[in-house]
């Protein structure tokens, strides 16, 4: 079959469109996927492609590129049979491939594996570790609240003397109004020392449910206060309460140690000549109380660890009185028992409030 253009009406779309060697590419590609022509004309399908593209380069357009001899019935036998031979080659490839991947892939599954147990036999070793320190951290609670057991059988003795005592002083007729005053905050500051301490040695498990009853709150407060307020006059400040009557459900003696661990901290860190306010607000569902003092505030790096007791940094008064940092951690757990909240905040010109939520 003989192709004429014409050279002059269409060599400028050929030399756009078409590029020379890719036509004569694909013609020779066409050729040889027809299964038309056997390996003995190979030879002249070059011959024919290099005279075509030399013809083309001299921009002869009147090429014949499709007169192709064609094969006969045997010569197909025979290229059907070396296509199948060379589709065996492909499949047989295409076979050892796949058990190459496949043993690729076990090798790495082996490994993954070997990887797996050695994780797991390591978890498995800090689990054992970890139940170690774990048996020792309740032997050490174990030990630490028989010694506060021996420590609180210990101050019952002492502590009992000084109840017994000041009950005998009030029962003298000649005190004076102030003197039975003291005697009587002593009194029941060493009632509340003896409760707190029965309540020790009763302790046995740490979660055991905590013992509530209704408490006038305004009444507990001005209790604190009262107890507190002649460590308040040495340092000449003034205690003031602003709370009505609320009826709150609470633990007495836990509620007691927060409020006055709360005004101790003011007393101690606010200066002469200070004021202490301790308020009280009543919610819906819960009650909030405040201790605002005119104090010296609370160190930047002190305060992200101020109610946790894994640093106990140890801060002096402003007359010198030492400090343990314990109270407010034991505020915090006692707050936390009661399904509350505790927090501060810096007051606007001087001091710092805490405020206490506890539920109704």
């Amino acid at each position: 079959m003989i192709i004429n253009i014409p050279p002059l009406q269409h060599e400028a779309i050929v030399k756009k469109f078409i590029s020379l060697r890719f036509a004569v590419l694909f013609i020779f590609l066409a050729g040889c996927t027809s299964l038309q022509y056997t390996e003995d004309h190979a030879t002249v399908y070059i011959d024919r492609i290099v005279s075509a593209t030399a013809a083309i380069d001299k921009d002869d357009f009147s090429v014949d590129l499709l007169n192709f001899p064609i094969i006969t019935g045997s010569e197909a036998g025979l290229q059907l049979d070396l296509i199948f031979r060379i589709i065996t080659v492909i499949f047989f490839i295409l076979v050892l491939i796949i058990i190459f991947q496949m043993h690729k892939a076990w090798k790495k599954n082996e490994e993954n594996n070997r990887l797996l147990k050695q994780l797991h036999s390591q978890i498995s070793e800090q689990n054992t570790y970890m139940q170690h320190i774990m048996n020792a951290l309740e032997e050490s609670e174990s030990e630490n609240l028989r010694v506060t057991k021996i420590i609180a059988h210990d101050l019952r003795s002492p502590i009992g003397a000084i109840v017994s005592a000041s009950s005998l002083l009030l029962n003298e007729t000649k005190l004076n109004e102030e003197a039975s005053e003291l005697i009587s905050i002593i009194q029941k500051a060493g009632i509340n020392a003896l409760t707190f301490m029965t309540a020790i040695l009763e302790k046995e498990d740490a979660h055991a449910v905590l013992k509530k009853e209704p408490v006038e709150l305004s009444t507990l407060i001005k209790y604190c206060a009262n107890i507190l307020k002649y460590k308040a006059i040495e340092k000449r400040q003034t205690i003031t309460i602003d709370s009505q009557t609320i009826l709150l459900n609470c633990n007495l003696e836990n509620i007691w140690r927060v409020i006055s661990n709360l005004l101790t901290n003011a007393i101690k860190f606010s200066p002469d000549h200070s004021t202490i306010v301790l308020q009280t607000t009543e919610f819906n569902e819960h009650v909030i109380i405040e201790v605002k003092d005119q104090g010296i505030g609370i160190p930047n790096d002190l305060k992200p660890s101020l109610f946790t007791s894994k640093e106990r940094r140890k801060r002096i008064g402003t007359r010198g009185e030492k400090s343990y940092g314990m109270g407010l951690p034991i505020a915090k757990k006692i707050i936390d028992a009661h399904k509350g909240k505790i927090w501060f905040e810096e007051n606007e010109f001087k001091g710092t409030t805490f405020f206490v939520q506890l539920p109704k």
